[in-house]
């Protein structure tokens, strides 16, 4: 007589069907959540390799940028250069928001057709500012482009400051060689400087200024001298108003 068993054979094709799902999610799953033309986030991508819309480039030895895509606005658009930057200023894979702009980040797991680009760990971001749109990806790469100050405003020459007098003490220290893209800005330079002091050599964020460090102790890459020993040169951007100076020690 035939006797119906189906438990066994039922439970037997199920898992069985239960593997080929999990392999296949193994092998596909992370790839396809993580590739280029499906990411789990951004609605604007990145690039693929090769392919940007604005010249790759590095802001300090650890921190490159490349893969940039735009909508919506140009790379000529200070605003382009100006997320760049804010993202290198508030760090690897902080989500921020800065002149009307929202910027959100991803960390890549190696999974996407960018890792190759890349050395170590890197993050896309994705800002928005009402239909404009930015995305990039930003990491460690030794082979991106010359270091990008983004034109940044420098010091005075030796001897003369845009914002008198031509030196003035913080604290213990001196600063000097003062310019500003408008003269109104002299009223704010001691605050910048105040907050550079308390972290000398640091990048920093003082109000609206972003501050980089662009020379450390006397070894300049630029062609900037000064009276002072030991010092540091900073130059602040705000988006649209910019401060530079010298701080150090006499």
């Amino acid at each position: 007589m035939y006797q119906h068993q189906p438990e066994d054979g039922f439970t037997i094709i199920q898992m069985i069907l239960v593997f080929v799902l999990i392999a296949v999610v193994a092998l596909t799953g992370f790839a396809t959540y993580e590739s280029i033309n499906s990411h789990p986030h951004f609605s604007l991508l990145p690039t693929k390799i090769g392919q940007d819309q604005c010249p790759d480039g590095n802001i300090d030895v650890n921190f490159a940028y490349a893969q940039i895509a735009l909508g919506n606005i140009s790379c000529g658009n200070s605003s382009t250069s100006n997320i760049i930057e804010a993202s290198y200023w508030y760090g690897d894979g902080v989500q921020f928001n800065y002149n009307g702009w929202s910027c959100q980040t991803f960390k890549e797991l190696g999974h996407t057709e960018w890792n190759s680009f890349w050395d170590g760990t890197y993050y896309t971001y994705y800002c928005t500012n009402n239909n404009q749109q930015i995305a990039f990806n930003a990491g460690t790469y030794d082979g991106a482009g010359p270091i990008n100050d983004f034109g940044l405003l420098e010091p005075d020459t030796e001897g003369q400051s845009q914002c008198l007098p031509i030196f003035s003490a913080v604290g213990n220290l001196t600063y000097t060689q003062v310019s500003v893209s408008d003269a109104s800005l002299c009223s704010a330079v001691p605050n910048v400087v105040q907050m550079a002091a308390n972290k000398l050599g640091v990048k920093l964020i003082s109000g609206n200024y972003f501050c980089f460090v662009n020379s450390f102790n006397g070894d300049s890459t630029t062609s900037i001298t000064t009276a002072l020993k030991n010092y540091y040169v900073y130059s602040c951007d705000s988006g649209t108003q910019q401060i530079a100076f010298i701080v150090g020690l006499e």
